[in-house]
């Protein structure tokens, strides 16, 4: 499953979305991947539907592999906020934590 929350422009209190593996194929290899990454502008069409259409700049956070899956998508009106250039080692502790998170509400 692909983890998002609601867009900016949805309204107040709106719930966070859980989205099919089957709407997350853009990013199967991602899923697959134990490693962040920061997405090239060239990237940023397909995180769009997922997050506010005025992002400037994402990153793609795998949760983990097993049994569960799951990604997380960052995005940011700076578009300088996820560059390509940048490190991920924050958003690599980041899927460590959330992902431990995650793995334990889905063991139950």
């Amino acid at each position: 499953m692909l983890a998002r929350s609601a867009p900016a422009s949805a309204a107040p209190g709106a719930t966070p979305l859980l989205v099919s593996a089957f709407d997350a194929t853009p990013f199967a290899a991602d899923i697959d991947s134990s490693k962040a990454r920061c997405l090239p502008e060239v990237d940023l069409p397909a995180v769009r539907p997922y997050l506010d259409a005025q992002v400037a700049s994402a990153a793609v956070v795998p949760l983990a592999a097993g049994n569960a899956p799951a990604l997380l998508l960052l995005g940011a009106h700076d578009a300088e906020r996820f560059s390509p250039e940048l490190g991920t080692l924050l958003l690599d502790r980041l899927a460590r934590l959330v992902g431990a998170y995650w793995h334990g509400l889905v063991a139950g």
